[in-house]
Formats: C-alpha cells, sequence, structure tokens
C-alpha cells in the first residue's frame, strides 16, 4: 500500500460494495485494497485477480495488483478513469487453478469539468506492466546465475573438486 495516495479499503468477506474511484482522468491518485483473509481462512493461501469493466465498455480488462500477505492493491491509473460513469470490479480469488470465491463491486468515476478524447487501451497498460515484470524476472535469473557460477568456481579453486550441474 502507498502512503501518499487515497486508500478505498474492502472487505471481501462482508460482500460488493461501490468503489468510488475518483474523478475522471485522474491517476496514480486512489489505491484499492481488497481484505482477502476471510477467503484464506476459508479456502487457503490463494491469488487474487481483477478484471475491471469501465462505464460504457463491453469488455472487461485485467488489472494488475501488488500483493501485501492477505490483501491485495489495485492503483487507480488513468486507464482506470477514462470513462466517467459506473462500472464493474471483479475480483476472483484462486486456489490453485481453481476459482474459490469472487467478489463483484460497482465502480464509479465522477465526470471531469474537462473531458478526455480517446480512453487509453486497457490491455496496452497491463501488458507495457507485465513485459517490466518479465524482464525483471528475467534480471533477477541472470543474476542468480551469475552467483551460482562464481560460487562453484570458487568451491572448485578452493577444494581442488569439480561440481557437475
Amino acid at each position: 500500500m502507498r502512503w501518499n495516495m487515497r486508500v478505498i479499503q474492502v472487505d471481501c468477506g462482508a460482500g460488493p460494495t461501490t468503489l468510488k474511484l475518483g474523478l475522471q482522468g485522474e491517476n496514480g491518485v486512489s489505491e484499492v485494497v481488497f481484505d482477502t483473509t476471510a477467503f484464506a481462512q476459508e479456502f487457503g493461501d490463494g491469488q487474487a485477480v481483477l478484471f475491471v469493466k469501465r462505464s460504457r465498455d463491453e469488455t472487461p480488462y485485467p488489472v494488475d495488483l501488488d500483493c501485501y500477505g492477505e490483501t491485495w492493491a489495485w492503483t487507480i491509473s488513468e486507464t482506470d478513469t477514462a470513462n466517467s460513469g459506473h462500472g464493474k470490479a471483479q475480483l476472483a480469488y484462486y486456489v490453485g487453478e481453481q476459482i474459490k470465491k469472487t467478489v463483484v463491486c460497482t465502480t464509479y468515476v465522477a465526470p471531469s469539468v474537462e473531458q478526455g478524447d480517446v480512453p487509453p487501451d486497457p490491455y496496452e497498460s497491463y501488458l507495457e506492466r507485465m513485459a517490466e515484470i518479465g524482464a525483471q524476472v528475467a534480471a533477477s535469473v541472470e543474476q542468480a546465475q551469475a552467483i551460482l557460477d562464481e560460487m562453484t568456481e570458487l568451491l572448485e579453486n578452493h577444494n581442488g573438486i569439480t561440481y557437475s550441474e
């Protein structure tokens, strides 16, 4: 959770609610935090997946979530607030590959005085974020391999023993 944002708390065990996301076009001002503690207690450790359908959109899109233990945080972006009006957000709680519980919330974005042009493509920002995460994972794997190679070389030089993978 980011401390410099307006935080909207959602207790998933309490059921659906209306999420007031902010003003049309706002970016990084609000964060929705879903508490899945009740789900974890009932079904065990799992993963949350969030899909959002903006007002006037026909198709929902996936949203990147940050995990903090049993809470999942959605930072509201300009993509999410592009269209004023009511939409939907559906959080699905997975254990393994099976959905154990879902919560559907109504979202609301207040209209701004200055209407935006064409709303941004929600998949573009999601795919950009996934590419960033993929690059971070690849870099971490390379770092781990370099450390493993260095340690193997040190051990071989110190003990005169050759280790095979």
